[in-house]
């Protein structure tokens, strides 16, 4: 009672305790003091009164005199948990103890207050120094039901309250899980069934239970439990229940269920779990998939052994189809703990579960378990097909990590296990090795054995019908076309592969198509089609989880933002490559991201890095033997040497890369690498042999339809036409090349032209020249904020012109910055060229 500005204020708690006398001296007071300055505030809880309680019939009374208001409280929101978690524990801490507290709680203030006052009693929440501050001291363990005794008191005294089979119908429904749907708990009650209508109508007042409505999270409205509460009308014939169409409930809190659940003996619980699973299996008997889960749990529950590991295994396989490997994982781990060391079922559980640990990059996990199956099952008679299996998983393995040595023998033991296999499970398992063989090869370089091995599988898929292994092989196939630079028929295996992978829903191979069909696109220098590519097969493998995939596409998707002069998102992609084959074990893919990073700290100037990635990664491909790897670091050191001037390193790096791509057939890269052999003979004054290598490289382009990079060679030879002092030859040479680089949408390829045309122009050799001026400053543009090198080659160009037309200061302007340039690169040839231009000579070949 209190007394405030006149005002006589008085508060009732718990009133659903009151006994008939109080309750008629409360209805005495209301009446007979109506208009006096007299609050009268008494609270309750609706579950402990029923439609009969003396309350109720007071509350009806004086409602309809307008003497009482009802109010009814709802739980606090998520937002109001959190700022009372903020007021306590200060904003550093405020957001994980607010979702904490709003999860155990659900918003009930008592149950709220409940909990932090048991934290602070078990020494997890402690007050500090600071007057009004707590700190957190201990692990809130979201997996704990923190239940005070006081909470659990209060439940189990309105559970108390209910009649007998409500009660053992309550916790057959705790048993079930926090949702429930009434045909489970109604096909699991046995003797009961008959009571689950009455007892539901008991839960639904006493508010234990909540109506899930059409939606699978809509709660029953407050209206609508009041309307219940106050109607005597049987909830089955109530507006808001329909046996047929709203048959679902859930527990209004979850420590309810918890508490109901805990209350049982260790004994009946796994007794009603034993009858759950029995009436899903009956309800759902053409439909079990959709219940795999439950069944799993149920059994497991009920310690019904063979029931369990019927369905663990499912619901994994289910779990992994759609990529939630993690909880597929859980469910073989649940599996094998069930099993006996020896038990022969643990070698296919531990074979699917090696499949995800692959998947996900766990591969020493993997390795071991496909190990175990190798070991246990190669000797036993009817296994010898998991030990196969397995043995091609472990070659799959090693040729992630480029243990190339290991994932032959690997193959080959498979083929050989799969003997002992029944027929059609023989030719599928060899089917495999073959295909992997292929694939092997073709990371090699051996691409005429890789073709073989591929077409053998091939033919045996199809002659199985698998469609899955024929894609594959037309995957692989396209693989060895792509090396040969064949990309149209590399792109018709690929599409038709594509199509088949999409078809079985296979997200993972589907993903890994579309990559490789980016890459033939970027090598034809069709840059938008191979970033769509990337970009698809990128978004797959995140949705998944392939995190192979990912580096795979992050490392592919850098190619197109170097060709589009973005740098930075260059650098971002390819370390954040090389930062998920380090987190993956996968050392030997790293170099991949490394050649790469070669390239990009090349472009903006930083030989020793790009020298430093170059040689590492080729230090890798030699070691796993990755010939065509091995190429492709060659003919980037090249470049480098020749940056640099050091054309003897230049040719050596150059004629080792262009052996490797003769050996293995070859390319793109062929064509490339006879381009910069052109260059080197130019640098060293052997026009013959530059000519030689540069026509060979265009013929070449030509008969394979190869048109990426093909602007460099008719750019060079331009070049050497103008040493010959061929200006008509050399106009021709610049301006296909310029027709080549449009073709693209690299701003350094087409400034590189821009220079080459304002350099034929300006070299006094063609007849009625334009003015070479705007070719150069166009130029200058283009190539400013790209690769340092070929700006001040554009520099050296321009300048030369300049101060062989006169304009001698604007000519040592431009030139004296290219002499900065080439010295902070370490660009000793063109820094030569640049002195000898400064120091006055004339010489034609300085120019150009």
């Amino acid at each position: 009672m209190d007394r405030t500005a006149g005002l006589l204020f008085f508060f009732l708690d718990d009133l659903h305790w009151a006994d008939q006398a109080t309750l008629d001296l409360l209805h005495y007071l209301v009446r007979r003091l109506k208009g006096a300055p007299i609050w009268i505030v008494g609270t309750y809880r609706p579950e402990e009164v029923s439609l009969t309680h003396p309350l109720t019939r007071l509350r009806q009374g004086l409602g309809r005199d307008h003497l009482v208001n009802l109010l009814i409280l709802k739980p606090l929101s998520s937002e109001a948990v959190e700022e009372l978690a903020l007021s306590l524990v200060g904003e550093e801490a405020a957001s994980d103890f607010g979702t904490f507290l709003y999860r155990e709680s659900e918003g009930n203030p008592f149950v709220l207050s409940e909990i932090i006052r048991t934290l602070y009693e078990r020494g997890v929440l402690q007050k500090t120094t600071e007057l009004g501050h707590w700190h957190i001291t201990g692990k809130l363990d979201g997996t704990e039901v923190l239940l005070p005794a006081s909470v659990q008191d209060i439940i189990l005294q309105r559970v108390g309250r209910l009649s007998e089979p409500a009660r053992r119908l309550l916790t057959l429904a705790a048993v079930i899980g926090r949702q429930f749907d009434i045909p489970l708990l109604r096909a699991a009650a046995g003797p009961d069934a008959e009571a689950v209508d009455t007892s539901l109508d008991e839960w639904l007042t006493r508010r234990l239970v909540r109506q899930i409505g059409e939606s699978a999270n809509k709660r029953i409205s407050e209206s609508a439990n009041r309307r219940i509460s106050e109607s005597r009308i049987k909830i089955q014939d109530s507006p808001i229940y329909d046996s047929q169409l709203h048959h679902s409930f859930d527990f209004s809190h979850d420590k309810i269920r918890a508490v109901v659940y805990r209350a049982a003996t260790a004994g009946r619980r796994r007794a009603l779990h034993q009858r759950v699973g029995e009436a899903l299996e009956m309800l759902y008997a053409d439909r079990l998939e959709a219940v795999y889960e439950q069944l799993a749990h149920h059994y497991e529950q009920a310690g019904a052994i063979e029931g369990a590991l019927t369905y663990l295994p499912l619901a994994a396989a289910k779990a992994a189809a759609v990529y939630a490997n993690q909880k597929a994982l859980d469910y073989y781990d649940r599996a094998l703990a069930l099993l006996g060391k020896e038990d022969r079922r643990r070698w296919a559980i531990l074979l699917e579960e090696g499949k995800i640990l692959r998947f996900i990059g766990k591969y020493e996990e993997a390795i071991a378990a496909y190990q175990q199956v190798v070991e246990k099952s190669q000797d036993v008679a009817g296994s010898q097909l998991l030990a196969a299996q397995a043995a091609n998983e472990l070659s799959m393995i090693c040729r992630a990590r480029r243990d190339y040595d290991e994932a032959k023998a690997w193959a080959w033991k498979s083929y050989h296990l799969a003997e002992g296999a029944s027929e059609m499970d023989r030719l599928e398992e060899q089917a495999q090795a073959r295909q992997n063989l292929g694939l092997i090869e073709c990371e090699q370089g051996n691409l005429e054995a890789a073709q073989g091995q591929l077409e053998e599988a091939l033919a045996l898929y199809r002659s199985l019908g698998d469609q899955h292994g024929v894609a594959d092989c037309l995957s692989g196939l396209g693989r060895i076309f792509s090396t040969k630079g064949l990309y149209e028929t590399a792109r018709q295996q690929f599409k038709e592969a594509l199509a088949i992978f999409q078809g079985l829903g296979d997200r993972q191979s589907e993903a890994t198509c579309l990559r490789i069909i980016g890459v033939t696109y970027w090598r034809q220098g069709a840059n938008d089609a191979a970033q769509e590519a990337f970009t698809e097969s990128l978004d797959i493998c995140r949705a998944i989880g392939d995190q192979l995939g990912e580096a795979y596409a992050l490392n592919d998707l850098g190619l197109v933002y170097i060709v589009q002069g973005n740098h930075n998102e260059t650098q971002r992609c390819w370390e954040e490559s090389a930062a998920l084959f380090r987190s993956l074990g996968l050392e030997n893919r790293v170099a991949v991201a490394l050649h790469r990073l070669g390239i990009l700290h090349m472009s903006q100037g930083d030989y020793t890095a790009a020298r430093e990635c170059l040689e590492e990664s080729l230090a890798i491909h030699r070691a796993t033997d990755a010939k065509p790897r091995e190429a492709l670091d060659l003919g980037w050191l090249g470049v480098l040497y020749l940056s640099q001037g050091d054309y003897e390193n230049a040719r050596r790096c150059l004629e080792e890369a262009l052996a490797l791509d003769r050996e293995i057939g070859g390319g793109e890269e062929e064509i490339w690498h006879l381009n910069l052999l052109g260059a080197v003979a130019y640098e060293t004054g052997n026009l013959t042999e530059a000519g030689n290598y540069l026509r060979e490289a265009i013929q070449l382009a030509k008969e394979r339809g190869v048109n990426l990079g093909l602007h460099e060679v008719y750019r060079r030879l331009a070049v050497m036409h103008l040493s010959q002092g061929d200006g008509k030859a050399a106009l021709a040479a610049a301006r296909q090349a310029l027709t080549e680089a449009r073709a693209g949408d690299d701003e350094k390829a087409l400034g590189s032209c821009w220079l080459i045309l304002g350099t034929v122009y300006g070299s006094g050799l063609v007849e009625e020249a334009e003015d070479p001026v705007p070719y150069f400053q166009r130029a200058l543009e283009l190539l400013a904020d790209g690769d340092p090198f070929w700006y001040g080659v554009a520099l050296r160009r321009y300048g030369a012109y300049l101060m062989r037309s006169g304009d001698q200061e604007g000519g040592q302007t431009c030139l004296r910055e290219a002499e900065a340039l080439f010295q902070r690169l370490g660009a000793r040839g063109e820094l030569d060229k640049v002195t000898r231009l400064l120091a006055g000579s004339d010489s034609p070949r300085l120019r150009w």
